[in-house]
């Protein structure tokens, strides 16, 4: 099995250079035919002083997804110099329809598809945490098709009365009803304001969070990348969320199975897919591409969640037992 299947990674003219030492949106060309995955996974060496949150942030991925293709190393471990790292850069894109901004918040993972041009950029995100509110709601954050209805930069948080009695309840601390643009604004310094009353996409300070259960409902964007969205993202932008704990791609003529990071606390009604579902989705692509399944591989997915983060080939080869 080769998880290290190459595609070729573009850049976008002079502008979008690639950045390995900081923290930058991947953008790719949109695929031809009917190839659904984009980039690539890549190995790396570690420097003196790197841990797995250090390295999350240099090459824009989220937490989850550096931990999930790391397993073995933990999360703020001093690394030998010149450890290898998996950075998980190759990606299943949503389904269609490939409009606007499309989050998998299985994944945490946005993938935003500016009108009129044949690219996709993807940032990691951070979602809502484990646990219920002072009212018995879920921290987690919603599922819903709107759009974005304003951005801001510097903006002031007006905390909601379920943060306010949390914070007071867990850490003692009375919060103001408004929170001045300043290092201890969470929202960070830009915010973008979804038609989903009372949730937004918006900057942080806490970087190393992005990518985890970490919010209180809204979505978390590291600061480098929030900025770039803020300049890119028009108002009235489309924007769908959705749970789905495993995609399903292809990629010249092979069949990929994605396993994300199993999730905490998660007590919408929309859960991830059921074992059923996911076989199901498997076989409509396997017939609708005509590739056969090696579902030796699939199932080791579904039930032992190997390789998580990581696209992975199913694809039937020929000669093996099927």
């Amino acid at each position: 099995m080769n998880l290290l299947t190459k595609f070729s990674r573009i850049i976008l003219a002079s502008t979008l250079l690639a950045m390995p030492l900081a923290s930058q949106a991947l953008t790719y060309a949109l695929p031809e035919e009917n190839n659904t995955l984009i980039g690539e996974i890549s190995i790396v060496t570690s420097k003196p002083g790197d841990t797995l949150r250090l390295l999350m942030r240099r090459y824009d991925v989220g937490f989850q997804e550096i931990q999930s293709a790391n397993p073995e190393i933990l999360s703020d471990q001093r690394l030998l110099p010149g450890t290898k790292i998996i950075i998980p850069h190759q990606f299943i894109l949503p389904p269609k329809p490939w409009k606007g901004i499309v989050i998998n918040l299985s994944a945490y993972r946005m993938f935003y598809f500016p009108e009129d041009m044949p690219i996709v950029m993807t940032f990691p995100i951070g979602i809502g945490k484990e646990g219920l509110n002072y009212r018995n709601e879920a921290w987690d954050t919603p599922t819903f098709s709107g759009y974005i209805v304003r951005k801001a930069k510097d903006p002031r948080w007006h905390p909601p009365t379920s943060v306010r009695v949390s914070t007071q309840e867990t850490l003692g601390i009375t919060l103001p009803n408004i929170v001045e643009p300043d290092i201890k604004n969470p929202l960070g310094g830009y915010a973008l304001y979804t038609s989903k009353p009372g949730y937004l996409m918006h900057g942080t300070n806490r970087p190393y969070g992005v990518g985890d259960q970490v919010s209180s409902g809204c979505l978390r964007v590291l600061p480098e990348d929030i900025e770039q969205l803020y300049y890119s993202v028009p108002d009235k932008t489309l924007i769908r969320t959705f749970r789905q704990s495993f995609d399903v791609g292809v990629l010249n003529n092979q069949l990929y199975l994605e396993a994300h990071p199993k999730q905490k606390g998660i007590v919408q009604d929309d859960l991830p897919l059921s074992d059923t579902s996911i076989v199901s989705n498997v076989l409509f692509y396997s017939i609708a591409n005509q590739i056969p399944v090696n579902w030796d591989i699939v199932y080791q997915l579904i039930y032992h969640r190997k390789f998580s983060s990581i696209p992975v080939d199913i694809s039937l080869k020929e000669g093996a037992i099927k």
